[in-house]
């Protein structure tokens, strides 16, 4: 028999890629922080999925991406905000209909990831 406990709390993820052409590093950053609080943070050079979302958001070159991660832990029931927070943001930066800043959260906590997607699918939540 199982004893259902509260969760542990985790810490908020984010994964933005977004046009530099248009957007600096420091204002995706403040938009982040703005909603999250302080943050540590990692801008990658290399970013293997530019391709994918080439068509969408423009030339592969135009793209840059940056991971926060917050200092501050959140319960679980936050990933649903942050989704719903994050669709906000992607829909305030779209250009001629199109993303030009994509943001993706997750929480991870001591026992697993989780990745929050609209997109229905086994692995995802």
């Amino acid at each position: 028999m199982s004893i259902i406990k509260v969760p542990t709390e985790g810490l908020l993820l984010g994964s933005v890629l977004y046009r530099h052409d248009l957007f600096s590093r420091e204002e995706i950053s403040t938009v982040w922080q703005r909603k999250w609080g302080d943050s540590a943070f990692h801008f990658d050079p290399v970013c293997p999925m530019k391709r994918y979302y080439e068509e969408e958001m423009g030339a592969m070159e135009l793209l840059r991406r940056v991971f926060f991660v917050t200092y501050a832990a959140y319960s679980r029931e936050t990933l649903v905000k942050a989704k719903k927070w994050a669709i906000k943001v992607e829909k305030q930066y779209l250009l001629k209909e199109r993303r030009a800043v994509n943001l993706d959260v997750g929480i991870i906590s001591l026992e697993n990831f989780q990745l929050a997607s609209g997109k229905n699918f086994t692995h995802r939540v």
